[in-house]
């Protein structure tokens, strides 16, 4: 391990449209001590003869396709850094994103993971960034089940950390992130810096269009937690809220596939598991279930209203899976 050093982990597949921007976005970092790994979990487009025009600047890995959970850990295995930070391979860094994050984990040393703010919709100028306004929001095992607080290429994380927690889980093909995020606040502390400086691409390849694969894992998630992380064991009534939390992140997401009548039952079913109201953190805005049902109830019957979308748990974890089945 080598102590500074940032190893920035891109696993790609079948991106070779995308990956040269989230390259040149770690290798533009004003943040020096840095390495680029690039994982490629099989691809067979033209990612390899690109990625070859970097030369040594960008460490090049080359794997059969395993999915994004074992691309991960393959970089992570190669990494040499004190701080791995993830990337995948279609989002971009702000130029600035690695030397605010290591500052902050300099000065704060009882953090392991630390998030950023996100954007996605249009590309947009980054926005300026005023060192004595950023403010840092840590996270508990708690808020982690319940809700998605940062995308996945907006960590840095302390590797020896990292060794603690363990690798992802390979055998889930969705929701990774979340289960790593639940395993490692149970023994580290977490936390996300206010700044946007990740930006995200939402695209027709997005995990937003496959809700029930997304809902399975997330349940399987929720099982493995609340049996294995000791903050977590025998409170029924939590988990009564988790499961009625991610019913109302499906709903979204069948909402926003029009599969009206399948979002409309987890709506309901939310409120079965948990009828009192949420805390503000754990929704996107008041009677957030009041007005998603109204919304699909609406748009079933053919009249106009907003599309629900992905959001709620499951809105930073939506636009993730690159990886082939």
């Amino acid at each position: 391990m080598t102590p500074g050093l940032v190893s920035v982990i891109i696993p790609t597949y079948n991106y070779d449209r995308f990956v040269t921007e989230a390259v040149d976005s770690a290798l533009a970092q004003t943040y020096p001590q840095r390495e680029v790994i690039v994982v490629d979990d099989g691809s067979t487009d033209d990612t390899r003869e690109i990625l070859a025009r970097y030369g040594d600047r960008v460490r090049y890995v080359f794997q059969t396709n395993q999915g994004l959970s074992a691309a991960r850990n393959t970089g992570i295995r190669a990494a040499e850094g004190e701080f791995v930070a993830l990337l995948d391979s279609d989002d971009v860094f702000h130029p600035r994103k690695l030397e605010l994050q290591v500052k902050y984990l300099h000065d704060h040393p009882d953090i392991g993971l630390l998030g950023t703010g996100e954007f996605t919709d249009q590309r947009a100028s980054w926005p300026e960034i005023v060192p004595n306004e950023i403010t840092a929001e840590r996270f508990t095992v708690d808020d982690l089940v319940g809700r998605a607080h940062f995308a996945p290429s907006s960590v840095l994380i302390r590797r020896s950390c990292l060794d603690d927690v363990g690798l992802f889980d390979q055998t889930l093909r969705c929701v990774e992130d979340r289960d790593m995020w639940i395993r490692f606040a149970g023994r580290h502390a977490v936390a996300r810096l206010s700044p946007p400086l990740l930006w995200f691409r939402l695209h027709p390849g997005s995990l937003s269009t496959k809700a029930l694969s997304m809902e399975e894992a997330e349940q399987r998630v929720f099982r493995k937690a609340f049996a294995e992380v000791p903050a977590l064991r025998g409170r029924w009534l939590f988990r009564r809220k988790t499961y009625s939390l991610s019913a109302l992140a499906s709903a979204k997401l069948f909402g926003g596939n029009r599969q009206w009548g399948a979002a409309i039952r987890r709506v309901l079913w939310s409120f079965v598991l948990w009828p009192w109201p949420f805390r503000r953190a754990d929704v996107d805005g008041r009677c957030e279930r009041l007005r998603v049902l109204t919304v699909l109830v609406l748009r079933m019957l053919g009249l106009r209203a907003p599309d629900p979308g992905p959001g709620g748990a499951a809105a930073a974890t939506a636009p993730r899976l690159q990886t082939a089945e």
